[in-house]
């Protein structure tokens, strides 16, 4: 899925001002890392992370044998993968606990709209594919920082930040989850006197019964 065929999500609404002439020049590419390393979707978890740890990278493309991108994997991946399936990391395939619809930005989009990308789908990397889905590049959130520092509005980078860190949860309206309680209306003072002289009422006719059945 390629950036110019994203759709915004509902939800995450980051705020972006209008570019300035630095932004406007400044690429994906300027940034991103390029060719990043690797795994392939059957290689073990135990490898993937062996590689994470040696290269000092929290995720890595998942790439077939013409390196198209078919998905991303990341330490909390491999990870939860262990922990879900009980089994040893050696076991457990990278295709078993992979992203599969993966978000992706091109070499030449704009570096803001790729934050906007982030921001919205809350993801701190970006694998960069070029027109045949190769992957060239990643881009990480860190990435967005230094554009920061380099001409990328100050609270785009806030905003893109917040969004990604926000809780799912949170961005769900919770209106169908809270309970809907029933209040009985309190009886008005004019019923309840009434309902209260109906009371005393039949009391009394009860106990004018009774001495007439005594008398008898």
């Amino acid at each position: 899925m390629s950036l110019s065929e994203l759709h915004p999500s509902p939800g995450y609404t980051t705020h972006f001002g209008p570019p300035s002439v630095e932004q406007e020049t400044m690429n994906v590419e300027d940034l991103m890392t390029l060719a990043p390393h690797v795994c392939r979707p059957k290689d073990s978890l135990h490898a993937a992370a062996q590689l994470m740890w040696r290269h000092d990278c929290g995720t890595l493309p998942v790439v077939d044998d013409d390196s198209h991108l078919v998905g991303m994997i990341t330490d909390r991946d491999i990870c939860m993968g262990g922990y879900i399936q009980h089994q040893s990391l050696t076991r457990l395939r990278v295709d078993q606990s992979m992203a599969h619809n993966v978000v992706t930005c091109r070499a030449d989009d704009d570096i803001a709209a790729a934050a906007q990308v982030m921001a919205e789908h809350q993801v701190r990397r970006l694998p960069v594919v070029d027109g045949d889905d190769r992957v060239v590049g990643v881009l990480s959130l860190c990435d967005v920082v230094r554009a920061g520092r380099a001409g990328l509005e100050p609270t785009a980078v806030v905003d893109t930040l917040a969004a990604i860190v926000t809780p799912r949860t949170e961005t769900r309206s919770t209106k169908s989850t809270q309970p809907t309680v029933q209040l009985q209306p309190k009886p008005s003072r004019a019923r309840a006197a009434k309902k209260s002289t109906k009371k005393k009422s039949t009391k009394g006719t009860t106990k004018k019964a009774a001495r007439t059945s005594r008398k008898r």
